[in-house]
Protein backbone atom coordinates (compact mmCIF):
# COMPACT_ATOMS: atom_id res chain seq x y z
CA UNK A 1 0.00 0.00 0.00
CA UNK A 2 1.29 3.65 -0.88
CA UNK A 3 1.93 5.97 1.78
CA UNK A 4 0.07 8.91 1.87
CA UNK A 5 1.33 12.61 1.72
CA UNK A 6 -0.71 15.71 2.74
CA UNK A 7 0.89 18.70 0.64
CA UNK A 8 -0.69 21.47 2.18
CA UNK A 9 0.79 24.83 0.04
CA UNK A 10 -0.80 27.82 -1.07
CA UNK A 11 1.81 28.61 -3.94
CA UNK A 12 0.46 26.45 -6.94
CA UNK A 13 3.57 26.32 -9.12
CA UNK A 14 5.23 24.60 -6.19
CA UNK A 15 2.40 22.28 -4.75
CA UNK A 16 2.52 20.93 -8.54
CA UNK A 17 6.16 20.29 -8.53
CA UNK A 18 5.89 18.38 -4.95
CA UNK A 19 3.10 16.24 -6.29
CA UNK A 20 4.86 15.69 -9.56
CA UNK A 21 7.82 14.42 -7.31
CA UNK A 22 6.71 12.48 -4.69
CA UNK A 23 3.88 10.83 -7.29
CA UNK A 24 7.04 9.61 -8.95
CA UNK A 25 8.46 8.31 -6.11
CA UNK A 26 5.68 6.01 -5.55
CA UNK A 27 3.92 7.86 -3.17
CA UNK A 28 -0.28 9.09 -2.86
CA UNK A 29 -0.47 12.71 -2.69
CA UNK A 30 -3.53 14.80 -1.00
CA UNK A 31 -3.94 18.29 -1.83
CA UNK A 32 -4.35 21.44 0.55
CA UNK A 33 -4.54 25.12 -0.68
CA UNK A 34 -5.19 26.77 2.81
CA UNK A 35 -5.02 25.94 6.36
CA UNK A 36 -8.70 25.31 7.41
CA UNK A 37 -8.85 22.73 4.08
CA UNK A 38 -5.68 21.27 4.88
CA UNK A 39 -6.85 20.11 8.78
CA UNK A 40 -10.52 19.19 7.15
CA UNK A 41 -8.47 16.78 5.11
CA UNK A 42 -5.88 15.50 7.58
CA UNK A 43 -8.75 15.22 9.85
CA UNK A 44 -10.74 13.02 7.22
CA UNK A 45 -7.39 10.76 5.69
CA UNK A 46 -5.35 10.52 8.08
CA UNK A 47 -2.02 10.96 5.90
CA UNK A 48 1.36 9.24 6.44
CA UNK A 49 2.81 12.81 6.66
CA UNK A 50 2.18 16.01 6.20
CA UNK A 51 4.71 18.79 3.74
CA UNK A 52 3.45 22.02 5.26
CA UNK A 53 4.09 25.62 4.05
CA UNK A 54 4.09 27.85 7.21
CA UNK A 55 2.08 30.54 5.68
CA UNK A 56 -1.04 29.06 5.06
CA UNK A 57 -3.92 31.41 3.90
CA UNK A 58 -6.85 31.06 6.67
CA UNK A 59 -4.75 29.44 9.54
CA UNK A 60 -1.48 29.65 10.67
CA UNK A 61 1.23 26.60 9.37
CA UNK A 62 2.34 26.77 13.36
CA UNK A 63 -1.43 26.42 14.64
CA UNK A 64 -1.80 23.66 11.77
CA UNK A 65 0.93 21.65 13.43
CA UNK A 66 -0.36 22.27 16.55
CA UNK A 67 -3.66 21.05 16.14
CA UNK A 68 -1.76 17.87 14.21
CA UNK A 69 0.61 16.71 17.23
CA UNK A 70 -2.98 17.32 19.82
CA UNK A 71 -3.92 14.16 17.21
CA UNK A 72 -1.02 12.19 17.27
CA UNK A 73 2.34 12.16 15.81
CA UNK A 74 2.05 12.40 11.87
CA UNK A 75 5.69 13.45 10.48
CA UNK A 76 5.72 17.29 9.55
CA UNK A 77 7.92 18.27 7.32
CA UNK A 78 7.34 22.55 7.13
CA UNK A 79 8.03 24.44 4.37
CA UNK A 80 8.62 28.39 4.89
CA UNK A 81 10.19 31.05 2.64
CA UNK A 82 11.52 32.46 6.00
CA UNK A 83 14.89 31.78 6.93
CA UNK A 84 15.18 33.25 10.25
CA UNK A 85 16.38 30.59 12.99
CA UNK A 86 14.16 31.62 15.25
CA UNK A 87 10.96 30.42 12.84
CA UNK A 88 12.98 27.36 11.98
CA UNK A 89 13.60 26.61 16.12
CA UNK A 90 9.57 27.44 17.03
CA UNK A 91 8.47 24.77 13.94
CA UNK A 92 10.01 22.54 15.36
CA UNK A 93 9.41 23.20 19.18
CA UNK A 94 5.66 23.11 17.91
CA UNK A 95 6.50 19.83 16.31
CA UNK A 96 7.52 19.60 13.14
CA UNK A 97 9.95 16.60 12.24
CA UNK A 98 12.49 18.87 9.52
CA UNK A 99 12.67 21.83 8.16
CA UNK A 100 13.25 23.28 4.57
CA UNK A 101 13.32 26.63 3.42
CA UNK A 102 12.36 28.04 -0.26
CA UNK A 103 12.88 27.97 -2.90
CA UNK A 104 14.20 23.97 -2.59
CA UNK A 105 15.59 21.48 -4.45
CA UNK A 106 12.22 19.16 -4.59
CA UNK A 107 14.59 16.04 -4.47
CA UNK A 108 15.81 16.93 -1.15
CA UNK A 109 12.62 17.62 0.03
CA UNK A 110 11.95 13.90 -1.32
CA UNK A 111 14.80 12.68 0.82
CA UNK A 112 13.75 14.34 3.74
CA UNK A 113 10.37 12.88 3.19
CA UNK A 114 11.77 9.47 3.13
CA UNK A 115 14.03 9.77 5.74
CA UNK A 116 11.96 10.95 8.42
CA UNK A 117 9.68 7.93 7.41
CA UNK A 118 12.62 5.72 7.59
CA UNK A 119 12.66 7.25 11.30
CA UNK A 120 9.63 6.73 11.81
CA UNK A 121 9.77 2.93 10.78
CA UNK A 122 12.49 2.43 13.21
CA UNK A 123 11.16 3.66 15.87
CA UNK A 124 7.60 1.91 15.73
CA UNK A 125 9.79 -1.87 15.00
CA UNK A 126 12.62 -0.94 17.31
CA UNK A 127 14.77 -2.76 15.63
CA UNK A 128 15.94 -2.78 11.94
CA UNK A 129 15.29 -5.23 9.51
CA UNK A 130 17.80 -5.75 6.04
CA UNK A 131 16.28 -7.20 3.20
CA UNK A 132 19.49 -9.59 1.25
CA UNK A 133 18.90 -10.54 -2.60
CA UNK A 134 21.32 -11.98 -4.71
CA UNK A 135 21.68 -12.37 -8.51
CA UNK A 136 25.22 -14.42 -8.51
CA UNK A 137 25.84 -18.15 -9.79
CA UNK A 138 27.51 -19.10 -6.26
CA UNK A 139 24.63 -17.16 -4.21
CA UNK A 140 25.65 -18.76 -0.66
CA UNK A 141 29.14 -17.24 -0.35
CA UNK A 142 28.40 -13.56 -0.53
CA UNK A 143 25.07 -14.01 1.21
CA UNK A 144 26.74 -15.57 4.20
CA UNK A 145 29.36 -12.31 3.96
CA UNK A 146 26.52 -9.99 4.22
CA UNK A 147 24.91 -12.16 7.44
CA UNK A 148 28.47 -12.16 8.56
CA UNK A 149 28.53 -8.16 8.74
CA UNK A 150 24.88 -8.21 10.08
CA UNK A 151 25.56 -10.57 13.12
CA UNK A 152 28.57 -8.72 13.91
CA UNK A 153 26.68 -5.29 14.25
CA UNK A 154 24.44 -7.05 16.45
CA UNK A 155 27.24 -8.26 18.70
CA UNK A 156 27.98 -4.32 18.61
CA UNK A 157 25.07 -3.36 20.15
CA UNK A 158 23.19 -2.20 17.26
CA UNK A 159 19.45 -3.94 17.11
CA UNK A 160 19.59 -5.37 13.50
CA UNK A 161 18.09 -8.65 11.76
CA UNK A 162 19.28 -10.00 8.55
CA UNK A 163 15.64 -11.31 6.33
CA UNK A 164 17.23 -13.33 3.51
CA UNK A 165 15.83 -14.57 0.09
CA UNK A 166 15.27 -17.74 -1.13
CA UNK A 167 17.16 -19.08 -3.94
CA UNK A 168 14.45 -19.92 -6.57
CA UNK A 169 13.45 -19.52 -10.33
CA UNK A 170 12.15 -16.38 -10.55
CA UNK A 171 9.46 -17.50 -12.85
CA UNK A 172 5.61 -16.46 -12.81
CA UNK A 173 4.68 -19.74 -10.78
CA UNK A 174 7.49 -19.39 -7.83
CA UNK A 175 5.91 -17.25 -5.36
CA UNK A 176 7.04 -14.02 -6.42
CA UNK A 177 4.72 -12.02 -3.95
CA UNK A 178 4.86 -12.97 -0.41
CA UNK A 179 8.46 -12.71 -1.31
CA UNK A 180 7.90 -9.12 -1.99
CA UNK A 181 6.12 -8.64 0.57
CA UNK A 182 8.89 -9.65 2.95
CA UNK A 183 10.74 -6.53 1.13
CA UNK A 184 8.02 -4.69 2.22
CA UNK A 185 7.90 -5.82 5.60
CA UNK A 186 11.93 -5.26 6.11
CA UNK A 187 13.54 -1.76 7.17
CA UNK A 188 16.37 -1.76 4.07
CA UNK A 189 17.14 -3.26 1.17
CA UNK A 190 20.25 -5.02 0.42
CA UNK A 191 21.20 -6.52 -3.03
CA UNK A 192 24.40 -8.39 -4.24
CA UNK A 193 24.78 -8.65 -8.22
CA UNK A 194 27.38 -10.73 -9.63
CA UNK A 195 29.13 -10.41 -12.92
CA UNK A 196 26.57 -11.60 -14.75
CA UNK A 197 23.19 -10.28 -13.97
CA UNK A 198 21.65 -13.86 -13.39
CA UNK A 199 18.12 -15.56 -14.38
CA UNK A 200 15.50 -13.14 -15.41
CA UNK A 201 11.33 -13.15 -14.69
CA UNK A 202 9.78 -14.15 -18.15
CA UNK A 203 6.87 -12.79 -16.79
CA UNK A 204 8.44 -9.16 -16.01
CA UNK A 205 11.76 -9.39 -18.19
CA UNK A 206 13.66 -8.73 -14.36
CA UNK A 207 15.92 -10.44 -12.72
CA UNK A 208 14.44 -11.26 -8.97
CA UNK A 209 16.80 -8.55 -7.48
CA UNK A 210 15.67 -5.66 -9.60
CA UNK A 211 11.90 -6.61 -8.99
CA UNK A 212 12.88 -6.67 -5.41
CA UNK A 213 14.89 -2.96 -5.54
CA UNK A 214 11.94 -1.60 -7.32
CA UNK A 215 9.44 -2.47 -4.42
CA UNK A 216 11.90 -1.42 -1.86
CA UNK A 217 12.52 2.21 -3.95
CA UNK A 218 8.47 2.46 -4.61
CA UNK A 219 8.20 1.92 -0.51
CA UNK A 220 11.18 4.47 -0.10
CA UNK A 221 13.36 2.26 2.13
CA UNK A 222 17.16 2.67 2.02
CA UNK A 223 18.88 0.57 -0.78
CA UNK A 224 22.37 -0.70 -0.31
CA UNK A 225 23.55 -2.58 -3.69
CA UNK A 226 27.14 -4.29 -4.34
CA UNK A 227 28.12 -5.36 -7.67
CA UNK A 228 31.41 -7.95 -7.92
CA UNK A 229 34.21 -6.09 -9.89
CA UNK A 230 34.07 -7.21 -14.12
CA UNK A 231 38.11 -7.91 -15.19
CA UNK A 232 39.06 -5.08 -17.02
CA UNK A 233 38.17 -6.26 -20.40
CA UNK A 234 34.69 -6.93 -19.26
CA UNK A 235 31.54 -4.65 -19.43
CA UNK A 236 28.58 -5.32 -17.61
CA UNK A 237 25.52 -6.95 -19.38
CA UNK A 238 22.91 -4.14 -20.95
CA UNK A 239 20.06 -5.22 -18.03
CA UNK A 240 22.52 -5.32 -15.39
CA UNK A 241 23.80 -1.85 -16.44
CA UNK A 242 20.33 -0.42 -16.73
CA UNK A 243 19.86 -1.43 -13.38
CA UNK A 244 22.88 -0.26 -12.15
CA UNK A 245 21.87 3.17 -13.92
CA UNK A 246 18.24 3.07 -12.10
CA UNK A 247 19.66 2.48 -9.56
CA UNK A 248 22.09 5.72 -9.80
CA UNK A 249 18.77 7.44 -10.58
CA UNK A 250 17.43 7.06 -7.28
CA UNK A 251 16.57 10.44 -6.23
CA UNK A 252 17.64 9.51 -2.05
CA UNK A 253 18.49 6.68 -0.14
CA UNK A 254 20.98 4.54 -2.29
CA UNK A 255 24.48 3.20 -1.74
CA UNK A 256 26.50 1.40 -4.60
CA UNK A 257 30.16 -0.34 -4.05
CA UNK A 258 31.64 -2.67 -6.18
CA UNK A 259 33.80 -5.36 -4.47
CA UNK A 260 36.18 -8.41 -5.66
CA UNK A 261 35.83 -11.02 -2.70
CA UNK A 262 33.70 -11.95 0.00
CA UNK A 263 35.72 -10.00 2.60
CA UNK A 264 35.92 -7.18 0.63
CA UNK A 265 32.02 -7.38 0.74
CA UNK A 266 31.37 -8.52 4.86
CA UNK A 267 33.28 -5.01 5.26
CA UNK A 268 31.80 -3.13 2.85
CA UNK A 269 28.56 -4.09 4.31
CA UNK A 270 29.25 -3.36 7.64
CA UNK A 271 30.57 0.06 7.29
CA UNK A 272 27.43 0.86 5.02
CA UNK A 273 24.86 -0.39 7.46
CA UNK A 274 26.70 0.62 10.55
CA UNK A 275 26.38 4.64 8.75
CA UNK A 276 22.59 3.93 7.98
CA UNK A 277 21.64 2.34 11.35
CA UNK A 278 23.72 5.19 13.11
CA UNK A 279 21.18 8.09 10.97
CA UNK A 280 18.26 6.25 12.80
CA UNK A 281 17.13 7.22 16.39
Amino acid sequence: MHRRILVAEDEAKIAEVVKAYLEQAGFQVLRAHDGPEALAVFRAERPDLVVLDLMLPGLHGLEMARAIRQKGTTPIIMLTAMADDVDRIVGLEVGADDYLTKPFNPRELLARVRAVLRRGESSEAGEATVFISSVMRDYQAPRAAALEAIQELADAGFRVRAVTAEVQPAAPESPRQALLQRVAESSLYLGILGQRYGYVNPGTGLAATHEEYRQARDLGKPVLLFIERLPQSQEPEAPQRAFIQEVQDYASGYYLKWFGNQEELKHETYRALERVLRDQP
